[in-house]
């Protein structure tokens, strides 16, 4: 074995077929940490597009895993938690419709409690970004 196959890693094919065995068994979130690393190793744009598509599913299914969860915890009382996933579903979701379902589900919650839950902002998703450097600066801030 060459040097250079143990530093890259696996191939993008090899990635995108472990992503499959785990969208295969519902594990959305490994899945798209496997097909992102796929799709940064990945030199075709037929197979690029693909793993965005691939990576669009796994979002949104975690979106309703997300969803359900939030749901789940309102109904027990549970109005912080099932915030937390209201704002989890919001991140992740790539479908407008489950973004949506997933604000108003928060601005519900935010109806009914006797404590502030939070603000209900717009998702950001940097990769679909229009400026690459909006997150480059990070935290000035911080020091």
């Amino acid at each position: 074995m060459s040097l250079w196959k143990i530093f890259s890693g696996p191939s993008p094919e090899k990635l995108a077929h472990q992503a499959q065995e785990l969208v295969d068994a519902g594990q959305w979130g490994t899945a798209k940490l496997a097909l992102e690393r796929a799709l940064e190793k990945a030199n075709n744009t037929e197979i690029e597009e693909h793993l965005r598509s691939e990576i669009q599913v796994c979002c949104d299914n975690l979106a309703r895993e997300h969803l359900d969860q939030a749901q789940t915890m309102a109904a027990g009382g549970l109005q912080l938690d099932a915030a937390e996933y209201y704002h989890l579903a919001m991140e992740v979701a790539r479908d407008p419709q489950l973004e949506a379902r997933a604000r108003e589900g928060l601005e519900r919650l935010q109806a009914v409690s006797a404590t502030p839950i939070g603000t209900i902002e717009a998702p950001f998703h940097p990769a679909e970004a229009d400026d690459p450097d909006v997150n480059a600066g990070g935290d000035e801030d911080a020091e």
